[in-house]
Parts: C-alpha cells; sequence; structure tokens
C-alpha cells in the first residue's frame, strides 16, 4: 500500500465526521477548473479546434454547437 493511501486512511479515521464534506468540495473544485479551462481555451482563437483535437471530438453537429457556444466570447470575458 502506497504511503499516501494509508496517510488518507489515517486522516478518515481521525476525522469522521468532517471528511466527506472536505472531499467533496476538493472534487468539486477540481471539476470547476476543469470547467474553466475549457471556457478559456474555447473562447481564444482556434480554441474550439483545441478543444476538438485535446478531446478526440469529431461529431459535426458537436463541433458546430461548441463554435456557436463561443462565437460572443473572448479569453476576458471568460476569466
Amino acid at each position: 500500500m502506497s504511503q499516501e493511501i494509508a496517510d488518507w486512511i489515517a486522516y478518515i479515521k481521525a476525522h469522521p465526521d468532517t471528511w466527506k464534506q472536505e472531499h467533496t468540495d476538493f472534487i468539486n473544485a477540481q471539476f470547476d477548473k476543469a470547467y474553466a479551462f475549457i471556457e478559456k481555451i474555447g473562447a481564444e482563437p482556434d480554441g474550439v479546434d483545441r478543444l476538438c483535437t485535446m478531446y478526440g471530438i469529431t461529431n459535426k453537429n458537436l463541433i458546430e454547437e461548441l463554435r456557436a457556444k463561443f462565437a460572443n466570447t473572448s479569453s476576458h470575458e471568460s476569466m
């Protein structure tokens, strides 16, 4: 077992009433950062093309939806 897992188990046992909310907050923050990244990249010139390449998006309808979504935004508006 890795030391990180052992430390996490010890933390859970030491904080039985608070660890779940702290973990939920951490996971939600990860999603928020991912969404902010997508918004920032999508608003840049050629951002939709970059997103499609990064995520392997080939569906033409989805690509057009993304282009429409980011058509009126700039990278300054999303941050």
